[in-house]
């Protein structure tokens, strides 16, 4: 049996300082490996990560957006209405509170990936206010006037039987909307998934996207956006986002390997051919978009955003 489970959460300030912080795991066998990483990437300085491997976890609650995992380091409890995240280590220290959270987003995004095995992505909320701190590479990081983000993610589906193989994430808050989204494509260019989320007044929305380079914008005419500027549409409930995306700088790069506290050449050898040791870069972008609600249309220029790439 195989199951991995991924617990993500961040926030970005109006000045751009961007952290994340997530608790992972993989079940294969019988046996367990959890990870626990944190990331702050501050303007002008370079991004500090840790990753640790952790002995054990306890997990009670409702389900993976209604839970509290306790960890050797502390806990974490997870909400669509708030979430805290207390761990202190040697090497880092997080105490944070997600609040006001904007409430459920609704069924998950199931990407195909057979009979017998599923991966689901599910945001927790699409808007939270963020306090606290972070202690981290000897300097502590508070994220004033931020706004926050939490999703989760369950596959049973091996890694290498898992059908996509390019995967493209992102976020971003305005007073006027609330947004994230996902892309995901197989080798051969084929969508395997696409969807997004926005919450606009009261509700959330949810809806299919189309997802495509920007020729104006540097992005790739094979059909990738990987090192280049894009373009997003979606549609739902009367609703519709159109968003042309500009990477600005990169905040985050690295595989899974890197993140992982292993120090055998061996086993490191064989977790890289098991999980094909996926890479991705998360940027710090800007984007122009235009927002159709029954009421007229809006425009929002220059909205900072968390937009992420990764090579499965």
């Amino acid at each position: 049996m195989f199951l991995l489970r991924k617990w993500y959460f961040d926030y970005l300030t109006p000045d751009g300082e961007y952290a994340y912080v997530y608790f992972a795991y993989i079940t294969l066998a019988g046996r367990t490996m959890r990870s626990l990483t944190v990331h702050v990437a501050a303007p002008g300085a370079s991004p500090v990560s840790r990753s640790c491997l952790l002995a054990g976890h306890r997990e009670s609650g409702r389900g993976m957006t209604d839970c509290a995992l306790a960890l050797p380091c502390g806990e974490i409890r997870v909400g669509d209405r708030g979430c805290t995240l207390f761990l202190v280590r040697d090497d880092f220290t997080v105490n944070l509170t997600f609040a006001q959270g904007s409430g459920g987003t609704g069924a998950p995004v199931e990407i195909p990936a057979g009979r017998k095995s599923r991966i689901v992505w599910m945001p927790v909320a699409l808007r939270y206010t963020v306090s606290g701190t972070i202690t981290l590479g000897g300097t502590v990081v508070e994220p004033r006037g931020a706004f926050g983000y939490a999703d989760t993610l369950e596959s049973t589906c091996l890694p290498p039987f898992v059908p996509a193989r390019m995967l493209y994430w992102g976020r971003a808050h305005h007073p006027l909307l609330d947004l994230t989204y996902v892309h995901a494509h197989s080798r051969t260019g084929e969508s395997v998934c696409s969807r997004f989320y926005m919450q606009n007044g009261a509700g959330v929305l949810s809806g299919e996207l189309t997802f495509a380079p920007d020729p104006a914008g540097g992005g790739s005419s094979g059909g990738a956006a990987a090192a280049g500027d894009y373009v997003i549409t979606g549609t739902a409930g009367g609703g519709r986002v159109n968003a042309r995306v500009h990477r600005v700088r990169p905040v985050q790069d690295s595989g899974f390997i890197d993140q992982q506290d292993v120090r055998s050449p061996l086993f490191r050898r064989l977790i890289r051919a098991f999980t094909r040791d996926p890479r991705g870069t998360k940027y710090l972008s800007r984007a122009d978009l235009s927002l159709v609600v029954p009421a007229g249309e809006e425009r929002i220029d220059d909205l900072a955003m968390i937009d992420e790439c990764v090579r499965l």
